[in-house]
């Protein structure tokens, strides 16, 4: 049970850095002329 928890955790973590990575690209090439 805690692996599997803390495997949830880690995945809820990643896909949250990976949204925010994204957001800030999209701002950076919104951003360019």
């Amino acid at each position: 049970a805690l692996a599997t928890r803390y495997d949830k955790l880690a995945l809820t973590y990643r896909g949250g850095a990976v949204l925010r990575a994204i957001s800030i690209w999209l701002a950076a090439l919104g951003d360019t002329p």
